[in-house]
């Protein structure tokens, strides 16, 4: 079998979290180089830093034909990687992403085994730093990315929010700074259930580069409920689809201040769409994510949110009032829309996405 490279992969949204992270990893031990990104999207360049114990080893700005994540990990990323994983200088590979970039592009290239083995890498783990004190008012946060110049594309529309969102979901390792009730209790139930949390002092390269012999047992996440009584978390299901017209009407009732929601949800006048739901305060994405696989279609929302035990009820409330009732569903009223049902913006025209 073919030597392959470990690498691991850091998110963060705070570049001093990223440097204090990848400084900890290089003094753990030796062997190990930090592969650092970042972009430049006036100057379509990409800055790419390679350091190890020794010190900075190479420092280059390289242009890209696009100013865009997905652009930078075909044309540099993995290259680089590559040749750090043939020259033999190093047994394994902290790559620290650009910040606020999601890891899914880059972990989804190394996990695939011959994307990987062709530039002889494998992925160790995907891990990301998150702040305690601070992470109440970053989950929620709902200003876009291009205000705090933080965007990896033209066309990055998400919010500060949403990518530390998505950094905690994607995350199989969970690194946090220092101590607070409310953003401990955040991580817990946004995390996934099979992940695992840790102080970043802590965190050594037996959690980045986890082997059969040092692979850490996963400790069961802790009871929701008993770690604060300000978050909460609501999973709102259905297997009837949702009415288009008062989905509409009622969708400002469910993007609520200090609340964040993602999950899938089958809407009637789509029958064959399955559509997506990522919401942070008020700002809400929608989007058509392929067909409805074989099997039953259903929605699924989960929302996480702190304090006013009453926006629950409102979110269960305005959820209920869109669902389709029996009348509905027994007199055959759920079928296709002629007319536009308004998702168009968002899903696509409805020829397109039948």
């Amino acid at each position: 079998m073919p030597v392959t490279v470990p690498v691991a992969v850091l998110s963060t949204t705070d570049p001093v979290l990223r440097d204090t992270a990848a400084f900890n990893v290089l003094v753990a031990g030796p062997g190990t180089a930090v592969l650092r990104q970042d972009l430049d999207r006036a100057s379509r360049t990409l800055r790419r830093t390679i350091s190890d114990i020794t010190g900075v080893v190479d420092d280059v700005v390289v242009p890209l034909e696009h100013a865009c994540w997905g652009c930078a990990i075909r044309e540099d990323s993995l290259p680089t990687l590559g040749r750090m994983a043939g020259s033999g200088r190093w047994e394994r590979i902290l790559f620290a992403l650009p910040v606020a970039a999601d890891c899914m592009p880059i972990t989804a290239a190394l996990a695939h085994p011959v994307v990987a083995g062709e530039h002889g890498l494998r992925l160790a783990s995907a891990a990301s730093v998150v702040e305690l004190p601070t992470l109440r008012r970053d989950l929620f946060d709902d200003d876009p990315l291009a205000v705090r110049d933080l965007a990896l594309s033209d066309d990055d529309g998400r919010c500060f929010g949403e990518a530390v969102a998505g950094q905690l979901r994607h995350a199989g390792l969970v690194l946090t700074v220092g101590a607070d009730e409310v953003g401990h209790a955040l991580v817990e139930h946004v995390r996934g259930a099979t992940t695992t949390r840790l102080d970043l002092y802590e965190a050594g390269l037996e959690h980045l580069f986890p082997t059969v012999r040092t692979r850490p047992r996963i400790t069961a996440r802790p009871d929701l409920q008993g770690l604060s009584d300000q978050v909460w978390t609501l999973e709102l299901v259905s297997t009837r689809p949702l009415h288009p017209e008062r989905l509409l009407a009622g969708i400002e009732g469910m993007a609520l201040p200090d609340v964040i929601g993602r999950g899938r949800f089958h809407l009637a006048s789509r029958p064959h769409t399955l559509c997506e739901w990522d919401g942070v305060g008020g700002q809400l994405s929608i989007a058509a994510a392929g067909r409805w696989p074989g099997g039953g279609r259903s929605t699924r929302l989960v929302f996480t949110g702190v304090g006013d035990p009453e926006v629950r009820a409102a979110l269960l409330q305005a959820f209920s009032a869109c669902v389709c009732t029996d009348h509905e569903m027994s007199t055959g009223a759920v079928r296709p829309w002629i007319d536009d049902d308004g998702f168009d913006p968002w899903l696509g025209t409805r020829h397109q996405a039948a």
